[in-house]
């Protein structure tokens, strides 16, 4: 199975960029993307680490800065279509899907 492939399983096309979900440690000693993970329903996700405490919206204020910081977009092209106050959590970000795709194969 080609690496393209195997991301299209981890992160969905839409209309307007793409989706995938994460899951995020909080309080983390550094903000760190790790590897694509897969649950045991077969899903897959992304292992995220942040520095924040999940207290009234800060783990999720973080986890966009720092995304949106380390792809180099606007903050206000990632949003969290479902999982607010969970740890896993769906995300959409907006942009190219082609540059975002390969930017979250980078992750393997």
């Amino acid at each position: 199975m080609s690496n393209e492939n195997a991301l299209d399983k981890h992160v969905r096309t839409q209309e307007n960029g793409v989706s995938f979900y994460v899951k995020i440690t909080p309080q983390a000693p550094q903000n760190k993307i790790g590897l694509w993970c897969q649950a045991s329903d077969d899903s897959w996700f992304l292992k995220i680490m942040i520095k924040a405490t999940p207290e009234k919206g800060k783990a999720n204020q973080t986890l966009i800065q720092f995304l949106a910081k380390t792809f180099k977009i606007r903050q206000s092209a990632i949003s969290i279509l479902h999982g607010n106050t969970d740890r896993m959590k769906l995300l959409l970000i907006e942009g190219d899907t082609l540059i975002l795709k390969d930017l979250l194969g980078r992750y393997k």
